[in-house]
């Protein structure tokens, strides 16, 4: 290419001509990466290089060492490379080179031994006619006998000497008998080649013609020159690169790749392209004026020439290299040097242009004649680099180093199309190759180069170089071959003691398993006590037909017979997995299996290519055969651990194969179940079963065999011994070698006809019949036939009778001779004939390719491998055979029940005869040939990657799955629909979608078979279908958040569909060309009827592309798919964002800057505060203004608010302002955590309080507090009525805390509150200061402004400023399953802690759930013992841990504690949870795993944090869930430890697809918006109530105080607006609140009067006074009826909407289920993942006492914790009804809740250490049943002892609970009771007394070990009417000692005396409500 002048122009350029667009024009180039070791053109460092002692030693004359060392290395390489391969031409090489790669043989590519290579297009052409003419005549050979016989042809042909009938007969001696057409053929085709002439005449004549000399020079020098070439390859020579390359940089490269081959390069500026020979390229900067007599004396050698005839030499060169072209300048160096000099030739061949041009400079005589010179040369676009090169400076050591590690990454890019980027690019990295050598950056990894690592032989690869052969063996030579015989060995005497195990000596339970044989042979008996009797691992090495498969059958029944009991077989604990290397051998194994192990009850199946298995079948196998690479990819995705891990029982069958190409599959089965075995410390047993090898110690110590049960018997031990013959064959020419192998062949059948039956081998399916035909034809041309088979015997008559019924025409030909062929082409029925007529002895020769040696067992007494050369596909060559084949095929030979030995012929190539020696006499030594798999075996383990066009990849699979092409008809992978109807409908053009659309009858009549309308209709809708829809929100301007909804819509069938259905979602750019994103989703049977929603985030550009396409296709059926466009024309992007606060380098501020000695006391840990602190140290101690720090968790925050804390303290002090702080915490354990720190701190200068939850109790807090602890959710309750209380306005300082999850789901309940906090603020006219804290924000500008903090105020630090610097590395684990995606993550999880957290610096490791964390700290406590040894973890003592662990309440923990790993999670009891902390804290453990949910409210800090998964399972999705980024920043935030550490690491570990995502979110800022608008209902419901909005204005305007408003501008598409104008805004707000309010009032908690004034009705005040949802409210009212029952209120209760958030976990179901049986009330029609029924079942768990655990404890606590406010909502619902009875049932049930019993149980349930057994036992008693808990209050303390028998201090806690228990004494009177008339108000005053006689002072909790907080006892007084059963009046009392209550209800309208009852009900305690009846005499009103 031109150089077309750097920069993005040329480039640009470049591109349109970019090599993928053109490639099909042009030929491939070598593009090998370029050479380090070369000199690149640049001035060079000498520094490390020069030794002062050696200055001067230039001086003399001789040649660098260096250069002697790389000429005699690459002399001796050609030398050595000459001989090993002396087929191999120069010349050869280059073309094959040019022809893509080496593998590829073309016509041109021939040996030597080829004399014809035709020179034109034309002549070409009619020689590929003549060469596939041939090869129909001959089969399928090898190349080089093609071309042989078409030599001699051609010479047959051209010679003219000899008449046309005669040249027949000469070409049919070659070429077997040829019709007259194909006679005729061959002649014009001959005419056609016009370039032939007979090149051995001109040899003989002495003068080498053109050719000759080509090949001769080719030879020695191996610089092309080339005479007479065809103008097609002038042509493409000087279209592409110039034709100087030589090929002996093939070996030069790999040899000078110094650094381990490392391909540096590949943008080759243009003179580089041209000698894109790269190990030739000359250093510009070495040319000075001698340079070129210096390389003339090297290559001559200094004695050789002397110093004038190298510089006349050199004169003489310089001229011919200044001008013509390539071609004539070779040729005339070549003249002029001698041949033997081909390196110098190549060397100024290749820097013609540099060596004259820079001599020229360097001759130059003055400045001025050689800037002449150089601006010649920059005016010269070829010379113009070569300027530059001289030119350039070196880069600094660190740019090389930058761009070393740049070069490499973008290397394998610019190898693929040479980026052109000019010489700029190839220059910095070349200086940067140059620093490898000169070992600048020794510290740089290596990389290795493992192709020359690997044995290119493959399983061909021989490490020994002699062969002993067994005595009795001889060797003859003959004409053309070799033949070497080794006799049959001796069977062995038997040894002393050894014997026979017979069967009957078997245990008798093993007996079934042999039966029909007597004894086990002399192998197996050898074997038989380790195999049954022992666990141990064994390696078994025997002659093929041992026996192997027994030995294999008894290790089988060890692992059967351990799980045998009284006679039964437990087969559901163990798999079994027998490994065999062929398909054939699979089947045969599973029938050989299932059949004996028949009377076991074990399943056998096979797991191959085309037999894959269900989970389901899995589990119900036992024994599964596979072949080692079905195994490979099973345990590789190790999706469930589930029967991997059942493994017990390994078996590998021709364990021998490690040795061949499939050998690394192997060991990476072997490696990894040692490494299973390593990590779960479970056993598995492995077995070996191989040949006999030389080497069998090294292959035991791999499969971790001890010696003892290594068993390796030689072939003496062959059931038939074999006679061996060898025959090698010397012939050269290749035809001649074919014909006379065909020779030899038929010899060899000859001596053994009518004898023997013999077995021959060929390589193709074409020569079976070919072979098989020529030795018939030579033995009737002889007339031998009659030695195959006698005249008039059975098997002629047989014979010629079976050859009528035979299809192939060719075995039909050959049967009736007693010849016969046999391969896997043939009709199965044509090969069952033949086996079976072989093996009756009727057939004498049966020619057979190698199928049948592995697949069907027939011996014969000798077998012959005709020509060991096989063709491979793969390669597109022809190879040796695998000796695994080689030893099957001779397996055959000899059949033990009639012959005493059996005959083994090979045939082959002199030059293999060493090796089929050493393999058949096991001296082949094996090895691993894992080298040249490890690249892909290592990415198996690492599993990362992605496709660029899954569509395709996707496609192909599926195509070849189900064996149909893409464009038929998708109901071809339904079975039973006739072939006929498939065609029609092919034809029928109609797209596919249109189809569903159709009626069974219009499907009828398309296909005119109204029959098969309704099939073919219910397949149609039963193939996947998937309707899709996706709203679109922007995230920031280039991450967009898709919601994508998925609707199945197909019929389920679980014949068709299973279980599960899997789809790929994949979203792409508009032009399809990139995905951006991909994720696996699995559609299970049991959702099929729900809608699925997926969240994702995916890039977007700018300039915006018209639209995505999102795409899910199914990953089992061809044709389902369904493509989703999402168009971006609305699309508004949000704004950008104001840049981050800049961190200041300001002095650190001293502590002593507080002023205030009691205030620096707090901070007596350090000196100075850390820059954060100090920026914004002045607006916080020493203002008023509100203030945002936004800055990344763990910089110091918290401190940032005590300042504000400590400035409204000291102007409490001097009385400037009150002090109450209100400190707000998102989340719950942030607000403790926060409490006991500050109650620490500050409870000496002010009262810290914190709040409960329940109202009463938190007014009263506020009212004493000074810094009040709150959630949002605490907080809004109480600030709700701000207007009634002046405690609320008094508000002096409101820290918010984690403001940053204003985002986050319960977000929108702190974004009220700030907003609530601002709103009171300017309506009472005085500063409420707020102080927010948050993390690092994008839009932090916009909550500033929103909570009220100028310019001033708001500080926005980058993620990537903090005290202590932290390290993110992010890694992606490509494994859809999350199960296995966890259990991947735990190998890197564990490194990483050793590699970053070195030292025994702490690691806090966070996992998804509970499970996990248990798990992961067992396994990393599994990986320290195996791979630190001992317990490197534990930093403490042992004997100091046991102490510790003895409270330890968790078994697991225990264990895991010793080895120094500690686990934490919501499930362990507080204690454990303390203790575990504390150690690590204190350095005692190293590493803690935390579940995901503690990384808020417990300090943890450690060195590093590893992210184990950034996913939890949702169970409201049913689907795996991303951790919020929030969550994400907290646990990063844990990396820090500010006085210890310098930085910090963190290590996440998450799905592959996400791993982006992350990156931009992690480093960067994220943006934070408001989810108000889904959860708006509620606090507007809450502000009509409290009267704040009365009208619809009101509720706009209440909307303009959130930070909502102030984001619908900025990022309008997130919050669905469609622009940014005022007239948008006023509309979307206006519409919000027209929905909210209308929800509202059909759900009557609001009236709309006039459309415009709101009112709250008596629900809306429920809903808004108990803070639940208005949904829940609105389904009491409507669910409840006066008819309810207790069964009813429960499902009412556990229907309130707050329990849908309730989380499902996956495998729960099962559980809820159970439970769900075993509860008093059923549920209807359950569905166990509904939280509804789930809360139902926990609720009726609790009041049965039946212990839940783990998550659902959890879940049930919080079931409970709400349970209250809806109990008591639930009863102001009802009592608004009047239902009396119904009200005192909710009541009842709410006692139920507290106490954790049901209402008809004992009550003295609720007394400490009561069992029901001990209640029945005082019902029971003798005298006075005990009844109550008043009765038991009465006894005295001995009867209680001796009736209950429990201990003191038992007693004691019952005592204590007594006098607790309340005894409240109730008077009432109705007041003026004598004047009441009808319709009046009745009033009644009740008193109510505590007797606090024998109690504490004070009433405190209730008394209620199940409710999982303390609780406040509350009452309820009723009075209603049990006759009409009416509630008349309730109120609700807190009854401390004493209370005066007021009831009044209305009397009723008839005169006469009424009945009522009057109720007092505790909400807590059973057994202690009371009821009176009273009258009240109505007077009628009227008399008055």
């Amino acid at each position: 290419m031109a150089n077309l002048g750097g920069g993005a122009e040329a480039h640009a350029r470049f591109k349109q001509y970019e090599y993928r667009a053109n490639s099909s024009l042009v030929l491939t180039t070598d593009s090998r990466p370029r050479d380090t070791h070369e000199p690149t053109g640049e001035p060079e460092t000498l520094w490390g290089r020069i030794d002062p002692k050696s200055f001067g030693d230039r001086a003399v004359q001789n040649k660098p060492p260096e250069l002697q060392e790389k000429l005699t290395k690459s002399r001796a390489k050609k030398t050595k490379r000459d001989a090993a391969d002396p087929d191999l031409p120069r010349r050869d090489a280059k073309r094959r080179r040019r022809a893509a790669s080496t593998q590829d043989v073309s016509v041109l590519s021939l040996t030597d031994d080829v004399v014809y290579k035709p020179q034109t297009k034309e002549t070409r052409a009619a020689y590929e006619a003549l060469l596939s003419v041939i090869q129909q005549q001959l089969g399928g050979q090898p190349l080089d006998v093609l071309a042989g016989a078409a030599d001699e042809v051609l010479a047959t042909l051209k010679n003219d000497k000899i008449k046309n009938p005669d040249k027949k007969k000469d070409i049919e001696q070659l070429l077997n008998p040829i019709s007259n057409q194909l006679f005729d053929q061959l002649v014009s085709i001959g005419k056609l080649i016009t370039d032939f002439h007979d090149a051995a005449a001109s040899d003989a004549a002495g003068a080498p013609s053109g050719d000759a000399m080509d090949t001769t020079l080719d030879d020695d020098v191996g610089v092309a020159v080339e005479f007479e070439e065809s103008d097609e390859d002038e042509e493409s020579d000087f279209d592409q690169v110039p034709d100087d390359l030589d090929e002996d940089d093939e070996d030069e490269a790999t040899e000078l790749n110094g650094p381990g081959g490392m391909q540096m390069g590949g943008e080759l500026d243009d003179d580089d392209l041209q000698n894109a020979n790269q190990g030739l390229a000359v250093n510009v900067q070495d040319i000075d004026a001698y340079w070129l007599q210096r390389k003339i004396s090297q290559a001559y050698g200094d004695g050789d020439i002397d110093a004038q005839q190298s510089q006349k030499l050199a004169e003489d060169i310089l001229k011919i290299i200044a001008e013509g072209d390539d071609r004539d300048v070779e040729n005339r160096l070549v003249m002029l040097l001698d041949y033997e000099k081909f390196d110098l030739i190549k060397l100024l061949l290749c820097n013609r242009l540099k060596i004259v041009w820079c001599t020229r400079l360097a001759r130059a005589e003055d400045q001025e004649q050689r800037k002449k010179i150089e601006e010649e040369m920059a005016t010269d676009p070829s010379l113009a680099p070569i300027l530059e090169q001289l030119h350039a400076t070196r880069a600094s050591a660190k740019e090389r180093q930058k761009n070393l590690e740049k070069s490499i990454r973008d290397e394998a890019k610019r190898l693929l199309n040479n980026d052109g980027a000019g010489a700029d690019g190839a220059r910095d990295r070349r200086a940067a190759e140059r620093d490898m050598e000169s070992g600048w950056l020794k510290g740089q990894r290596q990389l290795l180069d493992l192709d020359s690592l690997a044995f290119h032989q493959g399983g061909l690869f021989m490490a020994n170089k002699k062969c002993e052969l067994p005595p009795g063996s001889f060797r003859t030579p003959h004409k053309g071959y070799e033949e070497v015989h080794v006799p049959a060995l001796k069977a062995k005497p038997y040894e002393t003691g050894e014997k026979i195990v017979k069967i009957s000596d078997l245990p008798e339970w093993a007996q079934p398993a042999f039966e029909g044989m007597s004894a086990l042979n002399r192998v197996q008996s050898r074997v038989y006590d380790t195999a049954l009797f022992k666990p141990d691992n064994i390696l078994l090495c025997a002659p093929t037909g041992a026996g192997k498969t027994n030995v294999a059958v008894l290790t089988i029944l060890q692992q059967i017979g351990l799980h045998m009991k009284d006679g039964e077989f437990d087969n559901t604990k163990y798999k079994i997995v027998y490994v065999a290397p062929m398909k054939a051998l699979v089947a045969e194994v599973v029938g050989n299996l299932s059949k004996r192990l028949a009377p076991y009850n074990v399943t056998v199946r096979e797991l191959s290519g085309d037999q894959n298995l269900t989970k389901q079948q899995i589990d119900e196998t036992q024994i599964i055969v596979t072949t080692p690479e079905k195994w490979d990819i099973v345990t590789r995705k190790s999706g469930d651990r589930t029967y991997t891990q059942m493994v017990k029982l390994l078996i590998i069958d021709e364990i021998h194969l490690l040795h061949d190409n499939r050998g690394p599959v192997l060991e990476s089965i072997v490696a990894r179940t040692v490494r299973q075995i390593e990590t779960t410390k479970e056993h598995i047993r492995l077995v070996g079963l191989s040949a006999t090898l030389p080497n069998h110690e090294d292959v035991a110590l791999f499969l971790r065999v001890r010696n003892e049960s290594i068993f390796h018997f030689d072939n003496s031990y062959r059931p038939c011994p074999l006679a061996q013959q060898y025959i090698g064959i010397t012939v050269r020419k290749p035809l001649q070698r074919f014909q006379l192998m065909n020779e030899i062949c038929y010899e060899k059948v000859m001596a053994a006809a009518g004898k023997h039956q013999v077995l021959i081998f060929v390589h193709s399916r074409k020569e079976t019949a070919k072979t098989a035909k020529a030795i018939r034809d030579t033995a009737l041309a002889n007339d031998t036939v009659s030695r195959f088979l006698k005249n008039e015997s059975a098997s002629q008559e047989i014979l010629g009778t079976h050859a009528e019924l035979v299809k192939n025409n060719d075995l039909k030909d050959l049967l009736p001779y007693g010849f016969a062929i046999h391969h896997a082409g043939m009709a199965r029925v044509d090969r069952e004939l033949v086996e079976e007529l072989f093996a009756d002895k009727h057939i004498q020769v049966l020619v057979s390719t190698a199928t049948l040696a592995w697949g069907v067992n027939l011996p014969a007494h000798t077998v012959i491998i005709k020509g060991t050369q096989i063709y491979n596909p793969e390669k597109g060559a022809w190879t040796e055979l695998s000796p695994l084949d080689v030893m099957q095929m001779l397996g055959r030979a000899g059949r033990p029940q009639y012959d005493t030995h059996g005959e083994g012929i090979i045939l082959t190539g002199h030059s293999e005869l060493q090796f089929y020696l050493s393999l058949m006499n096991q001296q082949l030594p094996i090895e691993s040939q894992f080298v040249s798999k490890l690249a892909d075996q290592l990415n198996a383990e690492i599993v990362l990657g992605t496709i660029q066009n899954a569509r395709e990849a996707l496609n192909l699979c599926k195509m070849v799955d189900k064996q149909m092409w893409s464009v038929q008809t998708p109901l071809r992978q339904f079975p039973g629909i006739p072939k006929e109807i498939l065609m029609k409908l092919e034809k029928k053009e109609l797209a596919w979608e249109r189809y569903y659309d159709l009626s069974s009858q219009e499907i009828g009549e398309l296909i005119r078979y109204p029959k098969m309308g309704r099939q073919l209709h219910k397949c149609i809708h039963q193939l996947p279908k998937l309707n899709l829809s996706a709203h679109v929100q922007p995230f920031t301007r280039t991450v967009l958040g898709f919601e994508l909804t998925i609707t199945p819509d197909f019929q389920w069938d679980d014949k068709v569909h299973g279980y599960v259905e899997p789809f790929w979602v994949i979203v792409e750019d508009n032009d399809g060309e990139y995905i951006l994103h991909h994720e696996y989703f699995m559609l299970k049977k049991q959702y099929v009827d729900e809608d699925h929603t997926l969240n994702f985030t995916v890039p977007i550009y700018e300039p915006l592309p018209p639209q995505y396409f999102i795409r899910v296709v199914s990953d089992k059926w061809l044709g389902s798919q369904t493509i989703l466009p999402v168009c971006f024309r609305h699309l508004i992007l949000p704004e950008k964002y104001a840049p981050p606060t800049e961190l200041l380098d300001l002095q650190p501020l001293p502590v002593s800057a507080l002023r205030n000695a009691r205030y620096e006391g707090l901070y007596s840990a350090f000196k100075h505060f850390n820059p954060i602190q100090t920026q914004v140290f002045t607006v916080l101690y020493n203002s008023d203004d509100s203030v945002l720090v936004a800055a990344p968790t763990g910089s110091g925050k918290t401190i940032c608010a005590e300042f504000a804390i400590l400035r409204n303290h000291q102007r409490a002090v001097s009385g400037e302002s009150n002090m109450r702080v209100v400190y707000i915490a998102p989340i719950e354990a942030l607000a403790k955590e926060r409490y006991r720190d500050w109650e620490r701190k500050f409870g000496e200068f002010a009262k810290v309080v914190e709040l409960t939850g329940e109202t009463a109790a938190d007014l009263k807090l506020l009212d004493k507090g000074e810094i009040i602890m709150s959630t949002p959710e605490k907080w809004d309750v109480l600030s709700r009525r701000w207007k009634q209380r002046k405690h609320i306005q008094q508000v002096s300082l409101f820290i918010v805390d984690e403001l940053h999850l204003l985002g986050s789901d319960k977000g929108h309940v702190l974004e009220v509150i700030v907003s609530r906090m601002r709103r009171i603020s300017s309506h009472i006219g005085s500063n409420i200061r707020i102080v927010a804290l948050s993390a690092s924000l994008a839009n932090a500008k916009d909550l500033g402004e929103w909570i009220g903090a100028t310019s001033h105020g708001l500080f926005n630090f980058p993620p990537a400023v903090r005290p202590v610097p932290l390290e993110i590395h992010i890694q992606g684990v490509d494994i859809a399953n999350f199960e296995a995606r966890m259990q991947a993550m735990t190998k890197p999880t564990y490194t990483a802690i050793t590699q970053h957290a070195k030292c025994g610096k702490p690691a806090l490791v966070y996992v998804p759930t509970r499970k996990h964390a248990r798990l992961t700290a067992l396994d990393l406590c599994a990986y320290s013992s195996v791979e630190g040894g001992g317990t490197p973890f534990l930093l403490g003592s042992e004997d100091e841990m046991d102490t510790f662990i003895r409270g330890v309440e968790e078994e697991t923990l225990k264990n895991t504690l010793k080895c120094g790993v500690g686990y934490l999670h919501e499930g362990l009891s507080e204690l454990d949870q303390e203790l575990v902390t504390q150690l690590f804290l204190g350095g005692r453990i190293q590493v803690c795993v935390a579940s995901s949910t503690m990384c808020w409210g417990r300090p943890l800090p450690a060195h590093l944090v590893v992210v184990m998964g950034t996913q939890y399972y949702d169970g409201r999705e049913n689907a795996h869930t991303d951790y919020p980024i929030t969550d994400l920043l907290q646990m990063m935030g844990h990396a820090s430890r500010p006085l210890q550490d310098n930085s910090g690491k963190c290590v996440i570990l998450c799905h592959a697809p996400r791993k982006e995502y992350y990156k931009k979110f992690l480093f960067e800022a994220f943006p934070v918006e408001s989810n108000l608008h889904h959860f708006l209902h509620d606090h507007m419901n809450a502000e009509v109530v409290v009267g704040v909005v009365e009208n619809k204005q009101d509720a706009v305007d209440y909307l303009t105080w959130t930070f909502m408003y102030r984001r619908l501008t900025k990022n309008p598409n997130y919050y669905n607006l469609q622009g940014v104008s005022h007239r948008h805004l006023s509309d979307h707000l206006s519409e919000l609140v027209e929905t909210v309010l209308n929800d509202l009032e059909s759900s009557k908690c609001v009236a709309i009067e006039e459309d415009m004034y709101l009112k709250p009705l008596n629900l809306g005040l429920i809903a808004s006074y108990y803070y639940i949802s208005y949904t829940t409210i609105e389904r009491f009212s409507s669910m409840l009826t006066q008819k309810t029952k207790m069964k009813g209120l429960l499902e009412i209760l556990a229907s309130a909407s707050e329990y849908a958030e309730l989380p499902g976990r996956p495998g729960e179901e099962e559980f809820i289920e159970r439970l769900v049986r075993h509860q008093r009330f059923s549920i209807e029609k359950p569905k166990y993942g509904d939280p509804h029924v789930k809360a139902n079942a926990l609720l009726q768990a609790h009041f049965s006492r039946h212990t839940v655990v783990g998550n659902l404890a959890a879940d049930q606590r919080e079931i409970l914790l709400s349970a209250h406010r809806l109990l008591q909502a639930m009863v102001d619902v009802i009592s608004s009804n009047g239902w009396l009875s119904l009200a005192l049932n909710a009541m009842e049930l709410s006692q139920m809740v507290t106490q954790g019993m049901w209402d008809r149980d004992s009550v003295l349930l609720q007394v400490p250490h009561f069992t029901k057994e001990l209640a029945r036992r005082c019902q029971e008693n003798e005298g006075k049943p005990i009844e109550s808990i008043f009765d038991l209050a009465d006894m005295g303390i001995d009867e209680m002892r001796d009736l209950l028998q429990l201990s003191n201090s038992q007693l004691q806690d019952i005592i204590e609970f007594l006098k607790r228990f309340p005894n409240v004494d109730m008077a009432y009177e109705v007041r003026e009771g004598d004047d009441i008339s009808a319709g009046d108000n009745i009033t009644v005053q009740v008193t109510l007394e505590r007797d606090m006689t024998n109690s504490l002072s004070e009433v405190g909790p209730v008394h209620a070990p199940r409710f999982p907080k303390p609780k406040e006892e509350g009452w309820w007084l009723v009075i209603g009417d049990s006759s009409t059963n009416q509630l008349l009046a309730i109120k609700r009392v807190a009854l401390q000692k004493r209370a005066r209550v007021k009831l009044e209800f209305s009397a009723p309208a008839e005169a006469g005396r009424k009945d009522y009852m009057i109720y007092l009900m505790s909400d807590s305690y059973l057994g202690c409500d009371q009821e009176y009846e009273f009258a009240v005499d109505v007077k009628d009103g009227g008399g008055d």
